[in-house]
């Protein structure tokens, strides 16, 4: 055997050592083994993935007959690149730069590796209803732009508990309407608070659909409230159309929960050459979901496979229309755009069906990429206050 067949032999084995670890980590669980899959899965798993990049890149420079750890290099300033700009960029980087579309590459790597509050173990609790809901008690969340207190009272909702006796106006939502990376007090449940002078109650939990957010409508006296704000986002449309389909909001156990737990600590632990396998996996298979540059003139792909989203939707408002009347506000937070036909789509359902006493804030084209963070697909504390100033605009015009 030639030494050339020897290098492609080496290259072909770090190309599938990734390839197992990444796509096929099934193939490295051993039945009846726990402490083999727990060494599989805390240690190999991990710094496989640095071995497979330093063999391949020592492979490749055998292969074009040039130092060996040239490539190595190579890739070690490619992941230079990242943690840099991850930890640098967000606040040195000009405007100008950030808005190039070519940095959506570096953000969707970010929020590859970025960790999830639902399952941090110090922020979330498992819910055996809910999957999760947030743990009572004070806590803090941390990414790259950011480094939050949270409060949370006894239901599992960052807000004060003196603030779950008889609100006047209720927060539905999701990580936006929580407030994902920003201060408790300047959320725009917060601030539409201050200057509406009315006892308001966030029980915005991250990643929760409409479907959840009626379950924690229904932990809420309703007999004081004057207004109900719900907040919409692209990823509650299939846990709105499994509760509307099958009347349940699935099947999660605590298993399932500390897995993800598990996990989530996992992608907080950084390994060499971590954020180039995110590059690697990105380039491979680009995912147009976390695309902050694509701003097509439709709705997006998730719409287009929940084609009942309406529907659904405004089925679960009806089912909250069992214990309340009143008005309620309906608006639209994108991840790192905010496409105004989305509510465009969601009033004129309300227009055609005749639903009565809904109202919509549209944020489409009112949120700008400076109301969003740099790395992270939320809003920023900017981005809020509009929020805020627009629900307040509308709160006003319907008391009139």
């Amino acid at each position: 055997m030639t030494k050339s067949q020897k290098y492609l032999i080496g290259l072909l084995f770090s190309v599938l050592l990734f390839a197992i670890i990444v796509f096929r980590g099934e193939l490295l669980s051993f039945p009846n083994r726990p402490r083999v899959n727990a060494f599989m899965q805390d240690f190999f798993s991990v710094w496989g993935i640095s071995l497979s990049i330093l063999l391949f890149g020592y492979f490749l420079a055998k292969a074009f007959k040039t130092k060996w750890w040239l490539f190595i290099a190579l890739f070690l300033f490619w992941e230079i690149t990242y943690l840099v700009i991850f930890n640098l960029g967000p606040n040195f980087l000009p405007e100008s730069v950030k808005g190039k579309g070519f940095f959506g590459h570096f953000k969707r790597v970010s929020l590859a590796n970025r960790p999830l509050i639902q399952f941090e173990a110090d922020c979330a609790r498992f819910d055996s209803t809910l999957f999760y809901t947030l743990k009572p008690g004070n806590s803090s969340f941390a990414s790259y732009e950011f480094n939050n207190r949270y409060e949370v009272n006894s239901a599992g909702f960052r807000d004060s508990e003196s603030d779950l006796n008889h609100p006047e106006v209720l927060f539905l939502g999701d990580s936006f309407t929580m407030g994902w990376g920003i201060d408790q007090d300047k959320t725009f449940a917060q601030v539409f608070e201050k200057q509406s002078k009315l006892k308001t109650l966030n029980s915005g939990i991250s990643s929760y659909g409409t479907a959840r957010e009626y379950f924690n409508f229904k932990k809420v006296s309703p007999d004081s409230l004057k207004l109900i704000v719900i907040q919409f986002h692209d990823t509650d449309l299939e846990e709105n159309n499994y509760w509307i389909k099958n009347k349940k909001l699935g099947d999660k156990t605590v298993a399932d929960f500390e897995s993800q737990v598990k996990n989530n600590n996992k992608v907080k632990k950084y390994y060499l050459f971590k954020h180039v396998k995110a590059a690697l996996i990105d380039f491979i298979t680009p995912s147009p979901k976390l695309d902050p540059n694509a701003k097509g003139d439709d709705l997006g792909a998730e719409f287009k496979k929940f084609p009942s989203y309406s529907k659904d939707f405004f089925g679960i408002v009806n089912q909250i229309r069992e214990k309340y009347t009143g008005p309620i506000i309906f608006t639209y937070s994108g991840s790192f755009y905010t496409e105004p036909k989305v509510v465009q789509a969601f009033e004129k359902y309300a227009m055609d069906n005749k639903v009565e006493n809904i109202y919509f804030v549209n944020m489409g084209g009112k949120l700008k990429t400076e109301d969003y963070y740099f790395l992270d697909d939320h809003i920023n504390t900017k981005g809020h206050e509009k929020i805020a100033t627009e629900l307040l605009k509308k709160w006003n015009a319907i008391r009139q």
